[in-house]
């Protein structure tokens, strides 16, 4: 995509930031909107918006119709770690719920495990473009969903859209501005980050309750959650870079360097699983 469109390093790896920032807080906001309605409705609009960005990415013929289909892609996308966390609870007893968190995470690991491979074929054999048009087949998976998921909803409350947006907008500007280089951008970062203090304070049904962060425990997770996600993700950019510009390799033989590291995520992830149900 680089090369193609002529792009620096910096300017492509909005490909990545861009899904990201919409990933995780559609994520919440897709947890919110569990309590109103059917999670098998969310998925099918979920897994509809997200083939559509799979569409208009396949077909861009401008960088910025890349960006705009990875953002419809993580719109629909960010169901499913929503409804992956939600689905255990509803559907699986306490004690066994660990077990069952366990293998949604090597799913998601298996998933990591194949994807560079599957990926490296496809550019190796053919064009970049046809990783778009592979996101498609996951609107398979669909009818699967609706079978077997019931119509149960959560307790309805008023979502914070207002709240959703202000993070987003925060974490947009302070991105920007690091790759950007601009004070104006950080600036402006900090006063969103400000008002989105001072907003979840005052509203009812926040979109980040305010009492989390008073929980030790909870805040010293999410730091380490926020280490282990930051170097994954570094690595998942920076190392196709790394093999291929300095070590000549192609995108397939990429896949399978990075497959090791995705397939122990993918074992221990059942392991944890099973270590959470019994401490």
């Amino acid at each position: 995509i680089g090369n193609e469109f002529r792009l620096s390093a910096s300017q492509v790896s909005w490909v990545i930031t861009v899904y990201v920032i919409v990933y995780a807080v559609g994520s919440v906001i897709y947890g919110k909107l569990a309590d109103q309605f059917r999670l098998k409705d969310l998925i099918t609009v979920g897994l509809v918006l997200f083939a559509a960005g799979s569409l208009l990415g396949f077909v861009a013929s401008a960088y910025w119709m890349i960006i705009v289909g990875r953002l419809l892609q993580s719109a629909g996308a960010s169901v499913i770690p929503a409804t992956s966390m939600i689905i255990p609870i509803r559907y699986f007893s306490p004690e066994t719920r660990g077990r069952a968190l366990g293998i949604t995470g090597t799913g998601l690991a298996l998933g990591m495990a194949l994807g560079p491979i599957c990926a490296g074929f496809v550019t190796s054999v053919a064009s970049w473009r046809y990783l778009f048009l592979l996101s498609v087949l996951a609107t398979f998976t669909l009818p699967f969903y609706r079978k077997y998921l019931d119509n149960e909803r959560g307790q309805a409350n008023q979502a914070d859209f207002l709240g959703g947006a202000m993070l987003t907008a925060t974490i947009a500007a302070v991105l920007l501005s690091v790759s950007e280089g601009s004070w104006g951008l950080l600036t402006a970062g900090i006063v969103l980050l400000g008002c989105f203090v001072r907003h979840i304070h005052r509203v009812q049904n926040p979109f980040v309750h305010p009492g989390l962060f008073k929980n030790r425990s909870y805040i010293i997770g999410v730091a380490a959650s926020f280490i282990a996600y930051g170097l994954s993700f570094s690595a998942t950019f920076l190392l196709p870079q790394l093999l291929t510009q300095i070590n000549g390799l192609s995108p397939l033989y990429v896949g399978f360097v990075m497959f090791p590291g995705a397939l122990a995520a993918t074992l221990f992830s059942r392991f944890g699983g099973r270590l959470a149900d019994m401490k």
